[in-house]
């Protein structure tokens, strides 16, 4: 039984804190509606057994709500509508439980989970939140009553995914003129129209006039850019405020324990460190397709370093268990191998833990390893069964990355606005088994050793500021392409002026040497950025390969051609680095030798990912086979970068295979899997 004596709630550390005892946040969506009313203690016993200490629910306003303003909480009128039963339920089973009641929770039910009668208003228009604060103080009777201080409830999300629904709501929220919600925010932002025109380059007479610039042309100006960033500020500031008044309503009501949101998986609108700023916790929605291919790998692993770079902890709250009907077409029948291979990259990526939703079947879902009897799904649930036992011995809340690399991620690429080159970047790394840290100079956490910039001739000063600050601190920002000249007001910056340089030509690609910080590096790219002079200059020099006689014409004409692509610039303890060339991960793990940094693991065949955590006493290593085939993986560890002598012993956690830990180590992984491998300190 869970005591119901006065305890404290936190989230804090990598971790959830019950009266002050840390625990990994690994749960699993049971939906206590959508299972017979007999079969409830069936259910949780598995979750139990398992190993499972919590359990997560949405609570469906429009399933619950009779009539206006009457409601059936206690199954008077059907069993599955027992709320209350089902948390008095868990707390006889001691499983804690995270509780998800809205006021919308999509979840395949009928208008997104609210009432028809709501379904009509935008989520911040007056009738939409009159009816949801009614809602919510009908709910948080039964939420205080069970609250941790009382009973089983830890963790309240409030709404779910917010988001204004453009598509559906464009015309209340004022995207196609009128007086909206988006006129609101215009006017805010701006104050009167005429500062609005002449950011906008636009003669309105007034704000009524206005309309939402929703996308991006594929040939666009700088003040497109400006128009479509107000576009993607307004959706964040709107998911923010509805957010602040949800969370404002449910605190009213005598909500204590701590309150988190999710998101989506492109970290966009839901802005992750606005939201921060008034929740405990932030849990982004991960639904790839079956066994993880390359694009939902990339994105996967992008956003949920950006999450921990935003919001200091990168937990999933709907960590795919299953598919809802209409998605099982694209994501394909999820294998039981699927569940292994996905936990395993969570891990390597940074997840500290995750909700897998829906751990248990219902309506218009399929594949889950429990189903609404209680009975198990015999090919599903020994490895889920696996994945937790896993999970309880390595224990990730004691472990932070270790990378000499960080990727600078800023809301503009976020929501699009971004070099060309910088996807291609992010696919090489994955392939090469490169590991990286986000940053994101908002918050200026995660700071790389080298830091690497993709973006276009475009950057707020305010970044510049975050920027320079971690060069003068010993950081080697690495810009690719062109230095963002330009500012958020559409005019060169002044911040940084001297780090600006005209560009001359763009040629053909090949291959060149050039000489950074003394070290001799040699690199194959597909464009050549040519500059003017500059201070620091760093040239390049051609290496033709002559295939043929009459190839060696041409070599002639070409080899040891010299072409300025760019600068290396002291900043205090760092500084910035331009190249006018396409990045690669090859040519980043040199310029990490160049300036003195390490990879400290790094996979000698491609397909493999990587990555290196520090505990208290113990190091981290994952190996994650993204290949199609099992391989023994030549594994280089950069044993003095990371203070080992060569005695000490890895043990594989899955496997049991122990090995010393030297600079040359084979590892066996087989195809869509991974290794875990703990070094003992």
């Amino acid at each position: 039984m869970i005591s119901v004596s006065k305890l404290t709630v936190e989230v804090k550390d990598n971790g959830i804190f019950i009266d002050g005892k840390r625990y990994g946040l690994l749960s699993g969506e049971v939906h206590y509606w959508r299972i017979p009313r007999e079969a409830w203690s069936k259910v949780l016993d598995k979750v139990v057994d398992l190993g499972l200490k919590f359990v997560s629910t949405y609570v469906p306003w429009n399933y619950h709500e009779i009539r206006q303003e009457a409601y059936d909480f206690n199954g008077r009128i059907s069993p599955q509508r027992d709320l209350e039963g089902f948390l008095e339920l868990c707390e006889r089973k001691s499983l804690y439980v995270l509780i998800r009641p809205g006021p919308y929770i999509y979840s395949e039910m009928p208008w997104a989970g609210v009432p028809e009668y709501v379904a009509k208003y935008h989520r911040m228009h007056p009738k939409f939140l009159e009816y949801a604060e009614r809602w919510i103080r009908a709910i948080s009777r039964i939420i205080v009553k069970h609250q941790y201080d009382n009973g089983c409830i830890v963790l309240l999300q409030v709404d779910n995914e917010i988001d204004p629904w453009e598509w559906s709501y464009g015309w209340q929220l004022g995207l196609y003129g009128g007086n909206g919600v988006f006129q609101e925010y215009l006017r805010e932002r701006y104050g009167d129209i005429d500062s609005l025109n002449r950011a906008w380059n636009t003669n309105f007479k007034d704000f009524d006039e206005v309309k939402a610039f929703q996308r991006l042309p594929q040939r666009y100006s700088l003040i497109d850019v400006r128009r479509y960033v107000d576009f993607c500020k307004f959706r964040e500031w709107y998911c923010l405020k509805l957010a602040s008044i949800l969370a404002e309503m449910y605190r009213r009501n005598g909500v204590k324990i701590p309150i988190y949101f999710n998101a989506y998986p492109w970290g966009y609108p839901q802005n992750f460190y606005q939201f921060k700023e008034i929740c405990d916790l932030i849990g982004i929605d991960i639904y790839p397709r079956n066994m993880v291919p390359e694009e939902d790998l990339v994105r996967f692993s992008v956003i949920v370093r950006y999450l921990k770079a935003t919001a200091g902890i990168a937990w999933s709250a709907e960590f795919e268990c299953g598919v809802w009907h209409d998605w099982h077409y694209g994501a394909g029948v999820l294998e039981a191998g699927h569940y292994r291979y996905m936990a395993l990259l969570g891990l390597a990526f940074g997840l500290i833990g995750w909700n897998w939703y829906m751990l248990v079947n219902r309506d218009n879902w399929y594949f889950s390893p429990i189903n609404e009897w209680g009975r198990v799904r015999p090919e599903l649930y020994p490895v889920f069964k696996e994945i937790v036992n896993l999970y309880n011995r390595l224990d990730p809340t004691d472990l932070t990355r270790l990378s000499d690399v960080s990727i600078v991620v800023t809301r503009e690429h976020i929501w699009g606005i971004r070099s060309r080159w910088f996807d291609d970047l992010l696919r090489d790394i994955h392939r090469h088994g490169l590991d990286f840290n986000v940053y994101e100079p908002k918050v200026d956490r995660d700071r790389g050793g080298l830091m690497i910039y993709l973006g276009l001739d475009y950057l707020n000063d305010e970044y510049r500021h975050r920027m320079l600050r971690c060069m003068e601190e010993g950081s080697v920002l690495a810009v690719f392409g062109m230095y963002p000249s330009v500012n958020e007001h559409g005019v060169k910056s002044r911040i940084d002026e001297d780090l600006h340089v005209d560009l001359l030509s763009i040629r053909g690609g090949g291959r060149f040497k050039i000489t950074i910080n003394g070290h001799e590096l040699t690199l194959k790219t597909e464009e050549l950025y040519v500059f003017g002079g500059t201070v620091g200059e760093i040239v390049a020099s051609e290496l033709y390969d002559a295939r043929s006689e009459e190839d060696r014409v041409y070599a002639e004409l070409v080899n040891g051609r010299k072409y300025v692509v760019g600068y290396f610039k002291r900043k205090g303890k760092g500084g910035v680095l331009l190249l006018g060339v396409k990045p690669s991960s090859n040519f980043i793990t040199k310029l990490l030798g160049a300036f003195g940094f390490s990879t400290y693991i790094r996979p000698r065949i491609e397909g493999i990912i990587t990555s290196v955590y520090k505990g208290d006493d113990r190091y981290v290593f994952f190996l994650v086979n993204t290949r199609n085939n099992d391989v023994v993986v030549p594994l280089d560890v950069d044993v003095e970068g990371l203070g080992l002598n060569g005695s000490e012993l890895g043990r594989d956690l899955r496997s049991g295979r122990e090995f010393r830990v030297e600079r040359r180590v084979y590892v066996p992984v087989s195809k869509k899997d991974g290794a875990v491998i703990e070094v003992r300190l």
